[in-house]
């Protein structure tokens, strides 16, 4: 189904081809691996 692209939250969706899921602050971002 879907990913999550660079700057959106992936605590309950997991980050598109080449992001990764990193914490910012209280939030999980997807972000370039």
């Amino acid at each position: 189904g879907f990913c999550a692209q660079k700057g959106i939250k992936c605590h309950d969706i997991h980050c598109c081809t080449n992001l990764k899921c990193v914490r910012e602050g209280s939030n999980r971002v997807c972000r370039k691996a």
